[in-house]
């Protein structure tokens, strides 16, 4: 019998020999049918500070138009396995799912910004990587799930020197009737103004050349998003 939810922890290190195992027996208490997903539960961190992040998985039908949020982002370096350690979870009521740092810093930086996240999907946990059949499915769904979003969470990474001010620059321009008019021959135009401080063009800099803007799916994504909002770190 299918379990309504199952509890889950987001970890970026997992017992080598128990990835897969953990994985496949999460993903099996949770069977999708046609048209189905499943979401991602996160509770408000509290100042967790832990390497892991607690949450809940659970299925729904897009037919039932139910309210959740879809994160877009870029996988990023693989989750780091710990050669010896034994992870069973036996004593545990959560199963490990291995994530890459770069998903788990958003789900932290998101769930602790917005006081927890009730319906996630995000591509990496909610599909069961080790079944093609599902992912062929789902990425069929893929259209769907990002337009019938009630917002599309596009991570851009953590902040770095100078992105902070780079944003509060990009809103100023979006809001001034007397926008400054990038050199048309460079992306790197709105770094040329001379009012500019030396760090927020590097922060621009910074921004522009993150990896989420050279992925087409990721620009797909945004077309296809009703309500996108960027994120760079907090």
């Amino acid at each position: 019998m299918a379990a309504t939810s199952v509890t889950i922890e987001l970890s970026t290190f997992v017992a080598r020999q128990h990835v897969s195992s953990v994985n496949l027996g999460t993903y099996e208490l949770l069977p999708l049918g046609p048209r189905q997903i499943r979401l991602l539960d996160i509770p408000a961190p509290e100042r967790q500070q832990t390497d892991s992040l607690q949450a809940s998985l659970r299925v729904v039908s897009l037919d039932e138009h139910p309210y959740y949020v879809a994160l877009s982002y870029v996988w990023g370096a693989p989750a780091v396995p710990l050669p010896g350690a034994d992870n069973t979870g036996e004593q545990n009521e959560s199963v490990a799912i291995a994530v890459t740092p770069n998903c788990l810093l958003a789900m932290r930086t998101l769930s602790q910004a917005l006081g927890g996240m009730a319906g996630v999907w995000v591509d990496s946990i909610c599909i069961n990587q080790s079944d093609e059949v599902e992912k062929f499915s789902q990425i069929a769904l893929m259209g769907e799930i990002y337009s019938m979003a009630d917002t599309v969470h596009i991570w851009l990474g953590d902040s770095g020197p100078g992105t902070d001010q780079a944003v509060d620059t990009f809103f100023r321009i979006a809001g001034s009737q007397q926008a400054l008019r990038p050199d048309p021959e460079s992306v790197l135009g709105v770094t040329q103004h001379p009012h500019l401080p030396p760090e927020t063009c590097r922060g621009v800099i910074d921004i522009i050349s993150r990896e989420w803007l050279f992925r087409i799916w990721t620009l797909q994504e945004l077309v296809l998003s009703q309500n996108p909002i960027l994120w760079c770190g907090k």
